[in-house]
């Protein structure tokens, strides 16, 4: 499985990606800080699952808007919103994530999370 992963905070991004690369059925993490970026990723590296801050401070996007777009590029990929806003669930529906997470984000919440959507994308 290929996970993209969008977070502006830049420990909070290798964090994701120190805790991703290791689960089972993970071939390949793209990280970045940008939404643009994120969009130019979702084209060329054609994740199966792009986790996506909500929150991106002095962009244009936010990880809402990204996920929208992305799931305009290809419908089959799944996307999940991280927000340190509870409020923030109830404007994801919207766009109909395929989960929500709130930070902080424990490594076997996230781990399990990943774990889930690998053994979606490639079944046993």
């Amino acid at each position: 499985m290929r996970i993209l992963i969008l977070e502006d905070e830049e420990i909070i991004k290798t964090y994701f990606e120190v805790l991703a690369r290791p689960i089972e059925g993970v071939t390949a993490v793209a990280t970045t800080k940008s939404g643009e970026h994120a969009l130019e990723l979702a084209a060329s590296f054609k994740p199966n699952l792009a986790i996506l801050d909500f929150e991106l401070r002095g962009q244009k996007l936010n990880g809402l808007q990204i996920g929208a777009e992305i799931k305009k590029l290809d419908k089959n990929i799944f996307f999940v919103l991280i927000s340190g806003y509870p409020h923030e669930y109830f404007s994801a529906q919207a766009t109909k994530p395929d989960a929500f997470i709130l930070k902080p984000v424990g490594k076997t919440e996230f781990q399990s999370l990943v774990a889930s959507f690998a053994a979606k994308v490639n079944p046993v």
